[in-house]
């Protein structure tokens, strides 16, 4: 189980830093399409959570013993990543931060600029128009676009939270939170190799502390969700809706140029850090029956009392793993 685990994080880690290196190589060649190296990345950690179960020894689907979770859990995650993502815009705001203006003069200026750097130009008077994509960005960002970022935030709630801190909950909630917030980090830092608009003229150095800071900030609140609600998904909606509503402010701020370095974008991942802290001190989300100690023969995930309610039915010597010989008898259950 812990060859598989490591195996796991070291291989994802490191095919995540990869892509982010070739994105930023390729920046050259590639222009404001380098970030779509990026793309095949995100499937990594899905296809390694795969890789790694089956190098145990394990069968059946790595992420059986999760539920979907009811439609309440949705609609409940995507208003409370909308109300705390709207927080923290009310927060930079008051702040002074940034500014908020409805003619969205400087996210008009951005798009131009923009345009004239990609070797087109936006005619003087086309360019009011342009406040018309900010306001599908403001009503399509919370509705269609939290959805939509929740489908693919899967990619990664499943294989690292369904998956890979499941096994390391049986080192104990403490030491799994520990891990998961370094590798957390490790694999959000390589988003800051990727040239951002928003991030404006800030170095490598702080666009990489940042994104790391951010990547680690949002794990306590996501984590909470998993736990109470037993589901990879609901936390992905919540996330994505989080993101969705700062999406929806970014046409109306103004004197935040720009918006996601320091200090205006400190203030996102501290934001949502603020809300997993007020999550783990409001009530214990439980979960311990999500830990995976073992994997019986048919897939079935066993926990620390499944494996210790096994040796003792059937003496030490039997071990409920599947990475024993597929010869041998399968386990019975107490």
């Amino acid at each position: 189980m812990l060859r598989g685990m490591i195996l796991f994080a070291v291989v994802s880690v490191v095919l995540i830093w990869l892509g982010g290196i070739g994105a930023y190589a390729g920046k050259e060649a590639l222009g404001k399409f380098a970030p779509l190296v990026m793309i095949p990345v995100m499937v990594v950690p899905l296809i390694m959570a795969y890789v790694a179960h089956r190098f145990t020894g394990a069968v059946g689907n790595p992420f059986r013993g999760l539920v979907w979770g009811n439609t309440s859990w949705y609609f409940a995650a995507w208003l409370l990543g909308l109300l705390c993502g709207g927080v923290v815009v009310v927060i930079a705001l008051g702040l002074k931060f940034a500014g908020w203006d409805m003619t969205m003069r400087d996210y008009i200026a951005f798009v131009v600029a923009q345009s004239e750097q990609s070797g087109g130009s936006i005619p003087e008077s086309a360019r009011g128009a342009l406040s018309i994509g900010g306001w599908v960005t403001a009503f399509g960002a919370p509705t269609f676009g939290a959805w939509l970022g929740g489908a693919v935030g899967c990619l990664s709630t499943f294989p690292w939270f369904g998956w890979f801190y499941r096994r390391l909950l049986v080192y104990g909630r403490g030491v799994a939170l520990w891990v998961l917030l370094i590798l957390t980090a490790l694999a959000g830092a390589s988003a800051g190799l990727i040239e951002n608009p928003q991030f404006g003229n800030t170095s490598i150095a702080l666009r990489v502390a940042v994104m790391a800071f951010g990547s680690l900030a949002a794990v306590p609140a996501v984590l909470w969700i998993f736990l109470r609600t037993r589901s990879a998904v609901v936390p992905a909606l919540a996330q994505a809706s989080y993101s969705a509503a700062l999406a929806a402010s970014m046409p109306f701020l103004s004197d935040s140029n720009p918006v996601l370095a320091p200090p205006a974008g400190a203030v996102v991942g501290i934001g949502v850090l603020l809300v997993g802290m007020a999550l783990w001190l409001w009530k214990d989300p439980g979960g311990k029956e999500l830990a995976v100690a073992a994997v019986a023969y048919d897939g079935t995930p066993l926990t620390p009392e499944d494996v210790a309610g096994l040796k003792k039915s059937e003496g030490s010597s039997a071990t409920p793993t599947a990475a024993q010989s597929t010869e041998a008898p399968p386990p019975s259950t107490p």
